[in-house]
Order: C-alpha cells, then sequence, then structure tokens
C-alpha cells in the first residue's frame, strides 16, 4: 500500500509539473510586465567580406534605434579622441576604455549593389548629388542621429561608414 501511495504522489507532482501548476503558494500572487526591449544589432567578425548583413532589417533597427555594436564597440554619439582598428572596420571618436565610438567604416570586398540597396531601404535611402559620374553616395538616416553612408562605383558599394555627423553618420 505505501508504494501505491509513493507512486500516485510522484505520479501527482509530474503531472502538475507538465501542467505549470504548483503546490506552493508563495503568497504574492502580482504578475509583473516584462519591459519592452529596445532592437539592438550586435556584428562580430570581419564586415567587409559579407556585407549581406547591411540588407538585413534587424541592422535597420539597431540603426533606427541608435543601438548598434561592432565587435563589441558601441556605436554612440560619443567625443572621444582616439581612433582603433579591430578586424576590417576602423572606428573614429573611440573612447578611452574602448567600448564605444562615434563612427565606424569598412571596406566591402564582396558584391553589394545599388539595386539590393534599394530593395533593402526602399524610399528611406537618399541618393546624395555628387560630381562624379560613376561614384554615388547612397544615405540611410531613419532619424537624426546615426546614419549609414554608402558609397559606390559603378552600381557597387565599395565602402561603408556608419556613425554620427555628417551626410552619412
Amino acid at each position: 500500500m505505501k508504494n501505491i501511495s509513493k507512486i500516485t504522489l510522484a505520479s501527482s507532482i509530474a503531472f502538475s509539473s507538465v501542467l505549470g501548476l504548483s503546490f506552493v503558494n508563495s503568497g504574492d500572487s502580482h504578475i509583473e510586465a516584462e519591459a519592452a526591449q529596445t532592437p539592438y544589432y550586435n556584428y562580430e567578425g570581419y564586415a567587409g567580406n559579407d556585407s549581406s548583413f547591411l540588407l538585413d532589417k534587424e541592422f535597420m533597427n539597431g540603426i533606427k534605434y541608435n543601438n548598434l555594436t561592432f565587435n563589441g564597440i558601441k556605436v554612440t554619439d560619443n567625443t572621444g579622441n582616439d581612433r582603433l582598428t579591430k578586424y576590417d572596420q576602423s572606428f573614429s571618436g573611440v573612447s578611452e576604455n574602448h567600448k564605444s565610438a562615434n563612427s565606424v567604416d569598412f571596406n566591402v570586398k564582396d558584391q553589394l549593389t545599388v539595386q539590393q540597396l534599394k530593395n533593402a531601404y526602399g524610399s528611406s535611402l537618399i541618393k546624395m548629388k555628387t560630381h562624379e559620374n560613376s561614384n554615388d553616395i547612397y544615405v540611410y538616416r531613419p532619424n537624426n542621429d546615426i546614419g549609414v553612408m554608402f558609397n559606390t562605383n559603378n552600381d557597387n558599394v565599395t565602402d561603408v561608414h556608419i556613425g554620427y555627423g555628417g551626410a552619412g553618420g
């Protein structure tokens, strides 16, 4: 009989665990709302070798919400004076602790076309006027803060500047 009671009790506990029931009442029965999380984008590695992340909605949201990090360095409206190179990215306006920078630049080594940019960014992508026939500059700046500037040559992106201030950031 003891074995049947133990089996019944164990089965009841297992069954209630599966259903999410609890035998313990903590006395605190309020429900806390989960805080909304601001979209962010974190990139690790060589950015120019596979630049397809630039077409990613998560990347665009990171720009839109001023929440972007490259290899542990957050791109912020920073006043640092240092420069730093990590992987294939060049950071400017780097803070003393090397945790944030005003901008990041890198060359695009794979093929990223102007048409791909237009498809991804739509009407938010602005073409800047330039004096050269084959070189154009496109800018994505969803607010008055951080921006992305795409330098092109013959309809291919050659390099990218992400940051604060100026045409692209």
